[in-house]
């Protein structure tokens, strides 16, 4: 196998310009770590350690805190490669969103009446088979959800998304998820389950204001994740060059 291979001071070079542009993408990813551990430690500080409870914060039942709680198919659709909605279960739940990919499932609108679920703008959904508490929000997708796909809609009088989003998203509720789960191998969480769920309940006005500190930090992340993307694409293009002998 024939490779390039410039003179050693020329090779010293090229490798000073990769290290240096990838220094700069992985400050990146640390700073984005570091606002996800922002995030988490704000919410401990504001209210406590919710296995532990220790702010004494009433605990409700997930069930008192929605309009509507439940899975979507028990089944297989009919799939249609020219169909405008998305066959989507707990694998596509990912860091608040729905991911919908050229290799998701799709399905006609004959199929989407047939199977649809009541989802809306205050619907939140967690998967719960398989891979246990995968969480993303609702945002109008056009989707037929699978049931690995676990889905709730909120009582927004009553419950902040954010501040429930990060209840959920957290080691409290794996612990109990996985406590309650069954299947040896692959793991059931009932929705029976879910709606027993313990909600650490802090005042209304107190999710709120931690609702608008986690908007402000996904701002910033939005940008990092933005920046990230073009270290990404001016590493590629430095590692194309330096390899044609153009860099």
């Amino acid at each position: 196998m024939e490779i390039p291979l410039p003179p050693l001071a020329e090779q010293k070079r090229i490798a000073a310009i990769l290290d240096a542009a990838d220094a700069l993408r992985a400050k990146r990813r640390e700073s984005l770590a570091q606002l996800d551990t922002l995030l988490q430690s704000t919410f401990l500080n504001m209210f406590g350690d919710p296995v532990t409870n220790p702010k004494g914060w009433e605990v409700k039942k997930l069930d008192d805190l929605v309009t509507k709680l439940g899975d979507g198919l028990h089944g297989t659709p009919i799939y249609s490669e020219s169909g405008n909605y998305y066959f989507v279960n707990g694998n596509n739940l990912r860091d608040g969103k729905i991911h919908i990919d050229n290799s998701t499932k799709r399905v006609d609108e004959t199929e989407y009446l047939k199977h649809k679920r009541e989802l809306n703008d205050t619907t939140m959904l967690v998967s719960i088979n398989g891979t246990i508490g995968k969480v993303a929000f609702y945002d109008g997708e056009n989707i037929v959800l699978g049931k690995s796909a676990c889905y709730f809609n909120l009582k927004t009088e009553q419950i902040n998304s954010q501040y429930l989003y990060h209840q959920i998203n957290s080691q409290y509720f794996m612990d109990y998820a996985i406590g309650q789960a069954t299947g040896s191998t692959i793991k059931n969480v009932s929705l029976k389950t879910m709606r027993s769920f313990p909600v650490l309940y802090a005042p209304l006005d107190l999710q709120r204001c931690f609702a608008t500190i986690v908007e402000s930090i996904e701002r910033q992340k939005t940008l990092l994740r933005a920046h990230l993307t073009e270290l990404d694409t001016l590493f590629d293009s430095l590692q194309s060059r330096a390899f044609n002998g153009e860099l």
